[in-house]
């Protein structure tokens, strides 16, 4: 079950801070839709953490997706730098990093028929935007699976956000 909530950027900047007091708030971001955002996030944050887990060797570091911590403070910047400009979006979880890494790589790697490995981009905004409109219009998805029980914040329009509910334990 998925409940969508029409949020504003103050909105959205309370939300955080209330929600970081009980919660873990996240950033999902997709450094490859930009050249220099994987550079920002070394210099904004300590602790990254790829979504790639079986790149070993870290040869794609730098067009990851990543799960990044986020405290209330960095409300403003992951606002302006990922959600506004559509590279990331907000995740607020009961879950530790490893948790909701495990949770999210798990269905990146996916085999086609063939028995071919692709990389299932649920990770991106705009992909991931979709796949919750299409769940919210009751055709198959598999947004409840990879996102169990937790809370999306994504770009709605240029002034609003939107806050997806998935599951019912947040």
């Amino acid at each position: 079950m998925i409940k969508e909530q029409s949020l504003s950027k103050e909105a959205l900047k309370e939300l955080i801070d209330i929600k970081s007091q009980d919660f873990s708030v996240y950033a999902v971001v997709d450094t490859a839709k930009s050249e220099t955002l994987f550079t920002c996030l070394k210099g904004k944050k300590d602790e990254l953490y790829s979504l790639f887990v079986k790149d070993r060797e870290k040869k794609l570091k730098s067009v990851s997706p990543y799960l990044v911590p986020l405290e209330d403070t960095d409300s403003f910047w992951v606002i302006e730098e990922v959600v506004d400009k559509q590279t990331g979006y907000i995740m607020f979880s009961n879950k530790e990093p490893h948790q909701v890494v495990a949770q999210l790589s798990d269905w990146i790697y996916q085999k086609d028929e063939e028995g071919k490995v692709a990389l299932f981009r649920h990770y991106d905004p705009l992909v991931l935007k979709e796949l919750l409109e299409c769940e919210k219009a009751q055709n198959e998805s598999i947004v409840s699976d990879i996102y169990s029980n937790c809370e999306i914040v994504l770009k709605a329009t240029e002034s609003t956000y939107c806050k997806y509910q998935i599951g019912s334990n947040l």
